[in-house]
């Protein structure tokens, strides 16, 4: 069993269709595992956790805004690439 500090668990208590707690206790029986974790395990399945990979999946945007900059025909154009090139990386915020 996985042990959290109480400051990184939140409790959340919901309401649900009669027969529902029923059927999450015979799949966590069949899972060996808690109630609890059957629904965290539903709910991660569900609602998985944002990709910390930003840069692949950015990957696509930059190659484009770099694309677009080599053929930028005046300097302000490039100077816009180039700031939208630094916020894809986040070396600057963006706006």
């Amino acid at each position: 069993m996985v042990q959290h500090n109480e400051d990184e668990l939140e409790k959340f208590i919901i309401r649900m269709p009669r027969g529902m707690r029923q059927r999450i206790k015979a799949a966590a029986v069949s899972n060996n595992r808690s109630m609890n974790a059957e629904i965290v395990s539903a709910l991660e399945d569900q609602f998985p956790a944002p990709t910390t990979d930003w840069l692949h999946l950015s990957l696509p945007l930059i190659e484009e805004t770099i694309l677009k900059y080599k053929s930028a025909g005046t300097d302000e154009e490039r100077l816009a690439f180039q700031k939208q090139l630094l916020q894809l990386t986040g070396s600057i915020p963006p706006e």
